[in-house]
């Protein structure tokens, strides 16, 4: 875990991960138990750094 942030007053909390993949941060989860709490999203992030660099891979747009 790299931090876990509480957001007042809206009782949010925001933790940050690193993993070697998502599938890693929703087991550690599943096995915690977290799940059980009012509601609980997933979301993996991409460093900015790494999509600047994989620009030109990307598919051009349809505009």
């Amino acid at each position: 875990m790299i931090s876990m942030d509480h957001f007042d007053p809206e009782h949010l909390i925001i933790g940050i991960f690193e993993a070697e993949n998502i599938e890693a941060v929703r087991d550690m989860i599943l096995e915690a138990g977290l799940m059980a709490w009012n509601e609980l999203k997933l979301n993996p992030l991409t460093p900015v750094a790494d999509l600047i660099d994989n620009i030109d891979k990307a598919p051009p747009t349809i505009y």
